[in-house]
């Protein structure tokens, strides 16, 4: 099977900035058409996409949620916790995975990387990966250039059936009704989600206010009481 690349033609006003910029890169007639549709409009700023400087970069936190993410990195940090690198094996994933851990590594050493490989692990992260990451102490994954495969409910699936859940409900059942429900948990085989459900220790709308993902990324201090 083979295809054809399609694309629209310069505009009168994209010609005239063309031929602004073939004049700086004589050399290689097309680069200027490239850097046109690239959306440069000067040769101050083709200047810059051929020379980055940090300064020229976008404002990190114009991403939604940087700022909950910077929040829960240095929450790790500060707390000693065991963090995972995690990356495609594609050149931006690796590169991305090298670039983070090897500038975190400068302030923290309880950090460490994984790259899957194409036909074991696959692409993406999984249930399986996150499960193996939590057999090894790791408490925060960093997940970089992995297209999101999981749609929300199988998230809240993965949520609800993790026995690491227990984590977050301790502070509000407190900790004799959390060991009998991961005790359970992992006799039975029953989410945690579902045991303390049906052992009516909160109720639904309670227990979904704790799981929520704002306040996993970031605990808040919840007026909420166990029934009993």
């Amino acid at each position: 099977m083979t295809g054809k690349w399609n694309y629209l033609p310069l505009t009168q006003e994209e010609q005239k900035i063309e031929t602004a910029l073939a004049q700086r890169y004589a050399s290689c007639p097309p680069v200027s058409e490239l850097l046109v549709q690239r959306g440069v409009t000067s040769v101050e700023e083709a200047e810059r996409f051929f020379n980055p400087r940090l300064k020229n970069l976008h404002d990190p936190f114009l991403m939604p949620d940087m700022d909950k993410a910077v929040t829960r990195l240095n929450r790790a940090m500060g707390s000693k916790e065991k963090i995972m690198v995690y990356g495609d094996y594609d050149v931006d994933g690796t590169t991305a995975v090298a670039l983070v851990y090897k500038y975190l590594s400068n302030f923290y050493s309880n950090i460490d990387y994984f790259i899957p490989t194409r036909y074991e692990e696959g692409y993406g992260i999984s249930s399986d990966i996150i499960d193996d990451f939590a057999d090894q102490g790791v408490k925060l994954v960093i997940i970089l250039d992995c297209g999101i495969k999981a749609n929300e409910e199988q998230c809240r699936e993965y949520v609800h059936n993790s026995i690491g859940i227990v984590t977050a409900l301790n502070p509000v059942i407190g900790y004799k009704n959390s060991t009998k429900i991961a005790k359970e948990a992992l006799e039975t085989g029953k989410s945690v989600y579902d045991l303390v459900l049906e052992h009516d220790i909160l109720s639904k709308e309670d227990l979904d206010t704790i799981l929520s993902p704002g306040n996993m990324i970031k605990p808040v201090k919840l007026d909420i009481k166990p029934r009993h």
